[in-house]
């Protein structure tokens, strides 16, 4: 019976890799390892769980895109993406002890945020042979799930195996950045580059960093080279949006933003960060359309229902802000982001009757434990705030001290003027928006 039940289920993954009618922008996922043929030959290897995009089709033959390259490939190497967790499922079935096939649905359940599904298919790898991209993927999907240090430690496995990974390096400094330890994320991105100095993602990685320490100019400088090195990268244009619409350039601020829309329709983020450029400019009615549109494309984001809501903000629509930020914290309770954004609402709005110096304190004291009080100067200036709103100015002086010590160049005279203020027994009142 048994031996039955492995037939069956080998009969099974062979027959989704069967003949498929596939058409220009059908998504399919690679089932057995090949090169690309190009015109000079073979171009690169694409792996079990890759994805990839078909562009044209000829008899057995598509033309396939992987990043910048395109290439053809035999219809028998791949089957369509919405088959392909069943097709390595039944795989395993049949073979259960076939590690490639357990790799490819790891790589292939991080695609579709299963992060969940990848950590356990990587346990059951690294329990009969870990090896760096195994580490690397669960570290990845550890990364994904807000889990920064388990993120870091599997990262730092993977260099151990492989110490001349520059995957392994760029990850790991993008977790140190997650938990705000922004020098040694540099590091290791510079260490990325000098093993890979065309590494795009690694530039990007590095630009967002930049922006995160308010470094805009050296963020673009970074994001300029990960868009020469990868024309197609649209988060890259995102954030370099993101970078301008901080210096106060909006009209290249959503110049990028349409390009990395144009790139990848559903970019949720880029629509969030174009309707903030939209609504620094004063185009109110095109950023709320944007903040609309993310939350479409992405109705589980959290982010993008925190993005609205500083759109609604900066429009003094508090009660759609606030109901914003509290739908952003129930689809992801431990995103930081809309807890520091209620919080900093609740405890500075202009306008009283959304004022809550209790639950300011609730959820700026919430914002610090998910960053498990890392010193970042923004979410003590946030606690802080927050109880002076509650009226308690010894907690509020406490944490504004740590903030302005902490605080970078360009926010520390705002930090100590809000200091001066506690000091004086009054709170913070964020200043109405210009209309």
């Amino acid at each position: 019976m048994l031996r039955g039940s492995l037939v069956f289920a080998a009969l099974l993954a062979a027959s989704v890799a069967a003949a498929q009618d596939y058409k220009a922008g059908d998504k399919v996922v690679v089932v057995k390892m090949a090169k690309l043929s190009v015109e000079k030959g073979d171009g690169p290897s694409v792996y079990p769980g890759s994805s990839l995009v078909v562009e044209e089709v000829k008899g057995d033959r598509i033309l396939v895109t992987r990043q910048e390259t395109s290439g053809w490939l035999e219809k028998s190497n791949v089957v369509p993406f919405d088959k392909g967790i069943d097709y390595f499922t039944a795989a395993l079935k049949a073979d259960p002890a076939k590690a490639e096939n357990r790799l490819a649905r790891a790589v292939l359940r991080e695609t579709v945020g299963d992060h969940d599904g990848t950590i356990a298919d990587c346990d059951e790898l690294i329990r009969t042979g870990p090896n760096a991209t195994v580490y690397n993927l669960r570290g990845a999907a550890w990364q994904m799930k807000r889990e920064p240090d388990k993120a870091i430690s599997d990262f730092t496995d993977a260099i151990g195996l492989d110490t001349n990974s520059p995957t392994a390096y760029a990850n790991r400094g993008l977790a140190w950045a997650q938990k705000h330890e922004y020098d040694k994320a540099l590091s290791d991105y510079d260490e990325a580059l000098r093993l890979n100095p065309n590494y795009a993602r690694c530039y990007y990685y590095r630009g967002l960093t930049w922006g995160i320490k308010h470094e805009y100019d050296k963020a673009i400088a970074d994001l300029d080279e990960a868009i020469r090195l990868e024309p197609k990268l649209s988060g890259a244009y995102d954030f370099r949006g993101r970078a301008w619409t901080k210096k106060g350039d909006y009209v290249k601020a959503v110049a990028d933003f349409d390009v990395a829309i144009l790139i990848d329709p559903k970019n949720a983020a880029a629509y969030s960060g174009r309707g903030i450029a939209w609504e620094k400019s004063g185009e109110h009615e095109k950023a709320i359309a944007d903040g609309n549109e993310a939350i479409r494309v992405a109705p589980k984001s959290a982010a993008a229902y925190d993005g609205r809501g500083n759109i609604w903000n900066d429009q003094r629509a508090y009660a759609n802000a606030a109901a914003d930020f509290e739908t952003a914290i129930r689809l992801e309770p431990k995103y930081p982001t809309p807890y520091n954004s209620l919080a900093w609402l609740r405890a500075t709005c202009p306008e009283e009757k959304f004022r809550n110096g209790k639950a300011a304190v609730e959820n700026a004291t919430k914002l610090c434990e998910l960053a498990k009080w890392s010193d970042d100067g923004a979410h003590f200036d946030t606690l802080a705030a927050a109880y002076a709103e509650a009226g308690q100015f010894d907690k509020a002086v406490k944490w504004q001290t740590k903030a302005v010590v902490l605080a970078i160049a360009d926010v520390k005279a705002d930090y100590q003027s809000r200091l001066d203020l506690y000091k004086a027994g009054k709170p913070y009142r964020e200043p109405p928006p210009k209309k």
